[in-house]
């Protein structure tokens, strides 16, 4: 059973991993499970090395390597049984392969602070302190008195 990795970003078609290049391992899972835990390996390993992987180009090999390193192993105890912990497993993988493919984000563009911002912040001792712009003045009477009566008119 092969590995589908979904389409996402850095993956536009997705990947698939060949079933030879998986290594599955069963073993006993700890946890409830009545009698038939005792005796059946539920437990699955998924190990994926992918610094030898075929289906990786060398950008992605180091993308993979880089950021979970060689080998990815992924461990699915959840289920009582072994079909739904392989699963379980695979999708778990698939999904760490996507993730570690997708490219980092854009560097941050740096931005100025807005005056307001600047004017909000605490007054740190030491630091020069900058007075707000006044949004409005007082206004001399004699001149407010002039222009109402000039409205007036």
């Amino acid at each position: 059973m092969n590995l589908v990795v979904p389409p996402g970003p850095g993956l536009p078609s997705g990947l698939v991993v060949p079933e030879a290049e998986l290594v599955e391992r069963f073993s006993r899972s700890p946890g409830p499970g009545g009698q038939s835990v005792n005796t059946t390996d539920s437990r699955v390993e998924l190990e994926y090395d992918a610094a030898v992987s075929t289906v990786l180009t060398d950008a992605q090999r180091a993308r993979v390597v880089g950021r979970l390193g060689s080998p990815v192993r992924v461990v699915a105890t959840e289920h009582r049984s072994q079909h739904r912990n392989r699963v379980a497993a695979r999708e778990r993988l698939a999904e760490r392969l996507r993730e570690a493919l997708a490219p980092p984000p854009p560097p941050r563009r740096p931005t100025k602070p807005t005056r307001g911002s600047q004017q909000r912040r605490p007054i740190v001792p030491g630091t020069p302190v900058s007075k707000p712009t006044p949004i409005f003045t007082k206004l001399d009477p004699s001149i407010v008195d002039e222009e109402l009566a000039r409205l007036a008119d």
